[in-house]
């Protein structure tokens, strides 16, 4: 049976160095084998990211880095799984038969894991290879059933709007009821914000938000398929 194994663990590798210098608030990152995404969310400032991302994988790995706002930034660069071997938790993983959910999380020291196991065995394994860890730590081990593994590869609707407040979700329900999002659109924002008694301001700012968290979680998938196409 599927299980889905949730973990996190402290080692020594560039993206864990990265993400401890940084000192930001959360780094998330993507791979396809091909290339790696990393968002970096926090109060930071670009030259001081690229100042200390030089140190980190300059002659190891060509990357680039956005700026998206100014707590946003996306750093883009070439697969480092294999030049990063044998610290890769990556290929620990992949090597037990684990099929790896991204993204991988970077809080402080620590890497948060998602890891589909297709049965028993490969749970076994991964965790005794784990366990050699000094700072290693399973959160939850959850049965997903004998679809779960194509289930886990996809961006769920509550991956999307798990972080939106409730005002938030009843804003934007209000808005799409009453044409907000069709075009062209049957309400205006001044009109939507006099139907929920409330400033226009107050309602443009709930959506943006709102909209912001959505494509926030979107956006990795787009660079990837930007930057692979």
């Amino acid at each position: 049976m599927v299980q889905e194994l949730r973990f996190k663990l402290s080692h020594e590798c560039f993206f864990s160095n990265f993400a401890q210098i940084l000192d930001s608030d959360l780094m998330l990152s993507y791979c396809d084998r091909t290339s790696d995404v990393i968002m970096i969310n926090g109060e930071l400032d670009l030259q001081n990211i690229y100042d200390k991302g030089t140190k980190i994988f300059d002659n190891i790995l060509e990357w680039t880095i956005t700026k998206l706002d100014h707590h946003n930034f996306i750093i883009q660069m070439n697969c480092g799984c294999e030049k990063l071997m044998p610290k890769s938790i990556t290929n620990l993983i992949q090597s037990t038969g684990g099929v790896i959910v991204y993204p991988i999380e970077y809080i402080a020291e620590w890497e948060y894991y998602k890891v589909i196991c297709l049965n028993n065995t490969i749970v076994s394994d991964l965790l005794k290879e784990l366990g050699t860890l000094d700072k290693f730590e399973v959160l939850t081990i959850n049965d997903l059933g004998p679809k779960g593994l194509f289930k886990s590869q996809i961006v769920s609707a509550t991956d999307l709007t798990n972080q939106l407040t409730t005002h938030q979700v009843n804003i934007i329900i209000q808005a799409y009821e009453n044409g907000y999002y069709e075009i062209p659109r049957r309400i205006k924002t001044i009109d939507l914000a006099n139907k929920l008694g409330v400033s226009r301001y107050a309602v443009e700012k709930v959506i943006r938000r709102a909209e912001n968290n959505i494509i926030e979680k979107l956006i990795p998938f787009l660079y990837f398929n930007r930057y692979n196409s």
